[in-house]
Protein backbone atom coordinates (compact mmCIF):
# COMPACT_ATOMS: atom_id res chain seq x y z
CA UNK A 1 0.00 0.00 0.00
CA UNK A 2 1.35 3.58 -0.72
CA UNK A 3 0.40 6.88 0.35
CA UNK A 4 -0.28 9.24 -2.09
CA UNK A 5 -0.97 13.01 -1.28
CA UNK A 6 -3.18 15.02 -3.54
CA UNK A 7 -2.82 19.02 -3.31
CA UNK A 8 -5.42 20.68 -4.61
CA UNK A 9 -3.72 23.86 -6.14
CA UNK A 10 -7.21 26.07 -6.77
CA UNK A 11 -9.39 28.27 -4.91
CA UNK A 12 -12.34 26.87 -6.92
CA UNK A 13 -14.80 24.75 -6.48
CA UNK A 14 -14.56 21.61 -8.07
CA UNK A 15 -17.63 22.23 -10.16
CA UNK A 16 -15.90 25.67 -11.03
CA UNK A 17 -12.45 24.11 -11.74
CA UNK A 18 -11.46 22.04 -15.19
CA UNK A 19 -8.49 21.09 -13.44
CA UNK A 20 -10.06 19.98 -9.97
CA UNK A 21 -12.12 17.93 -12.30
CA UNK A 22 -9.49 16.22 -14.83
CA UNK A 23 -7.50 15.40 -11.21
CA UNK A 24 -10.66 13.85 -9.62
CA UNK A 25 -10.64 11.96 -12.94
CA UNK A 26 -7.47 10.78 -12.38
CA UNK A 27 -7.54 10.30 -8.68
CA UNK A 28 -11.12 8.14 -9.36
CA UNK A 29 -8.88 5.81 -12.15
CA UNK A 30 -5.30 5.56 -9.57
CA UNK A 31 -8.23 4.53 -7.17
CA UNK A 32 -9.48 1.53 -9.43
CA UNK A 33 -6.16 0.64 -10.49
CA UNK A 34 -4.76 0.96 -6.86
CA UNK A 35 -7.52 0.17 -4.42
CA UNK A 36 -5.58 -0.26 -1.67
CA UNK A 37 -3.46 2.97 -1.64
CA UNK A 38 -4.49 5.52 1.00
CA UNK A 39 -5.25 9.02 -0.66
CA UNK A 40 -4.59 11.98 1.30
CA UNK A 41 -6.34 15.48 0.21
CA UNK A 42 -4.30 18.48 0.70
CA UNK A 43 -6.50 22.00 -0.09
CA UNK A 44 -3.84 24.55 -0.04
CA UNK A 45 -6.10 27.53 -0.08
CA UNK A 46 -7.86 26.63 2.97
CA UNK A 47 -5.38 24.31 4.78
CA UNK A 48 -3.77 27.27 6.54
CA UNK A 49 -0.30 26.82 4.99
CA UNK A 50 1.98 29.01 7.07
CA UNK A 51 4.30 31.55 4.98
CA UNK A 52 7.78 31.68 5.77
CA UNK A 53 8.71 34.63 7.75
CA UNK A 54 11.13 36.15 9.57
CA UNK A 55 9.62 34.08 13.13
CA UNK A 56 10.28 30.90 10.99
CA UNK A 57 13.89 31.41 9.63
CA UNK A 58 14.50 33.40 13.35
CA UNK A 59 13.13 29.97 14.80
CA UNK A 60 14.86 27.64 12.47
CA UNK A 61 18.43 29.58 13.41
CA UNK A 62 17.51 28.91 17.18
CA UNK A 63 16.41 25.49 16.92
CA UNK A 64 20.30 24.82 15.08
CA UNK A 65 22.30 26.62 17.56
CA UNK A 66 20.09 25.25 20.83
CA UNK A 67 18.55 28.73 21.68
CA UNK A 68 14.93 29.06 23.46
CA UNK A 69 12.55 30.17 20.66
CA UNK A 70 9.45 32.50 21.55
CA UNK A 71 6.31 31.20 21.34
CA UNK A 72 5.59 32.77 17.89
CA UNK A 73 8.55 31.30 16.26
CA UNK A 74 8.05 27.59 18.12
CA UNK A 75 4.23 28.07 16.49
CA UNK A 76 5.35 28.96 12.93
CA UNK A 77 8.49 26.10 13.25
CA UNK A 78 5.71 23.31 14.21
CA UNK A 79 3.09 24.18 11.55
CA UNK A 80 5.55 24.06 8.92
CA UNK A 81 6.89 20.73 10.37
CA UNK A 82 3.74 19.14 10.25
CA UNK A 83 3.41 20.38 6.71
CA UNK A 84 7.06 19.26 5.70
CA UNK A 85 6.07 15.86 7.81
CA UNK A 86 3.18 15.06 5.96
CA UNK A 87 4.91 16.35 2.46
CA UNK A 88 8.07 13.23 3.37
CA UNK A 89 5.71 10.61 4.83
CA UNK A 90 4.25 9.54 1.14
CA UNK A 91 5.31 7.72 -1.99
CA UNK A 92 3.34 9.60 -4.17
CA UNK A 93 2.30 12.84 -5.23
CA UNK A 94 -0.85 14.66 -7.61
CA UNK A 95 -0.38 18.01 -7.30
CA UNK A 96 -3.34 20.65 -9.40
CA UNK A 97 -2.42 23.85 -10.44
CA UNK A 98 -4.88 25.80 -12.25
CA UNK A 99 -4.14 27.25 -15.28
CA UNK A 100 -5.73 31.11 -15.47
CA UNK A 101 -5.95 33.00 -18.36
Amino acid sequence: MSKVLFVKGTPQSEEQSRSTQVARAFINEYKEVNPTDEIIEVDVYYANVPLIDADFLTGQKKLRSGEALTDVEAQKVEAVNAFTKQFMEVDKYIIQSSMWN
